[in-house]
């Protein structure tokens, strides 16, 4: 007996449906490829003009992708990356707001937790100038690594994830603003410039030493690109970045989220070890991850009334750092 055959299977497919998928599988190419052109665009051009024209237009761009792109994941993923490089020039002024560098504070809230400055610890135990060996390289790679990880993790959440992407995306714009916001009410020098003006024992900035030997012209100008700013160590926004990364892998996968602490304790390690921050920023970064992730899937209007009180307790820090840090040891004797 011949089976009846389906109602649909000898009907032609319209050049019309072919031509809108055909669309919809290059768009789907087009926009991963567009983000990488658009991530590895606009950071290295920052060194090629002024630091005010450069964010005059991540200005323009962020207002242009808001105005132009629709609403999807592809627009968010546009503004972060955007938003990032906005981030690097903003910070490069961090340290010409007047206000005064705080250096003590950190320093004696790590000898009231480990009874020695652990950088120095560190790196008397650790670090040979005239052979880094593995430790070093390993350390200096993963701290390197915070300029490019959150990238290919927004990618693979939105190819894997997308669900996630959003929320994601708001929890590094979240801490991304409230470390810019410290930075400018509370500049921090980080433990190599303390050791350098005499305030800590031998602590070298392992990163600058080694790769200057290497390629110091390199290390100029990637500096520059990243936005330096001296003065930027507290909060350690490696960490809180690092840990949001970890935050979202335990949240996509259970394994994949242990992986991702062995991730956040090499940068813990490598922060130290490099001369680059305190564990006391540290400590400060992973609070700010915190509260970046928890306060990324609130309402906005909650989310904007909070991040102003975290900002007003920012400037209450910042105004008695010395006694907010003495207050620490008397707790701590």
């Amino acid at each position: 007996m011949k089976r009846p055959s389906s109602p649909t299977a000898d009907v032609p497919v319209a050049p019309a449906e072919v031509s809108t998928r055909w669309k919809a599988a290059l768009t789907n190419i087009l926009k991963p490829i567009s983000i990488l052109v658009l991530a590895f665009g606009i950071v290295p051009i920052h060194p090629l003009m002024p630091n005010g024209v450069y964010i005059a237009l991540c200005l323009t761009g962020l207002v242009l992708i808001w105005r132009f792109l629709p609403s999807s994941n592809h627009r968010l993923f546009s503004i972060y990356i955007v938003s990032f490089a906005l981030f690097n020039a903003l910070r490069t002024f961090a340290d010409n707001t007047g206000n005064p560098t705080s250096v003590i504070y950190p320093i004696d809230l790590d000898a009231a937790m480990f009874g020695v400055n652990p950088n120095h610890w560190v790196q008397a135990h650790l670090y040979v100038p005239s052979h880094i060996g593995f430790v070093g390289w390993a350390a200096i790679a993963t701290y390197t690594s915070y300029f490019t990880v959150p990238y290919w993790m927004s990618l693979a959440l939105w190819r894997f994830k997308p669900e996630m992407l959003e929320g994601f995306i708001k929890a590094m714009l979240v801490t991304l603003g409230l470390g810019l916001a410290i930075y400018y009410l509370a500049p921090t020098a980080p433990p190599w410039l303390a050791s350098e003006e005499g305030h800590l024992p031998s602590v070298v900035r392992v990163a600058e030493v080694e790769r200057n030997q290497l390629w110091a012209e390199a290390y100029s100008k990637g500096t520059h690109v990243a936005g330096g700013n001296d003065v930027a160590a507290m909060p350690s926004l490696h960490m809180a970045m690092t840990l949001i990364i970890v935050f979202a892998l335990w949240r996509a996968n259970r394994a994949l989220g242990v992986l991702g602490l062995f991730y956040g304790g090499a940068m813990a390690f490598s922060l130290v070890f490099l001369g680059e921050h305190y564990v006391t920023d540290e400590l400060a970064g992973a609070a700010l991850a915190v509260v970046g992730w928890r306060l990324a899937w609130r309402p906005a209007k909650q989310l904007a009334e909070t991040a102003g009180s975290l900002v007003q307790s920012s400037i209450v820090v910042r105004l008695q750092p010395e006694a907010v840090a003495q207050q620490s040891l008397d707790r701590a004797s």
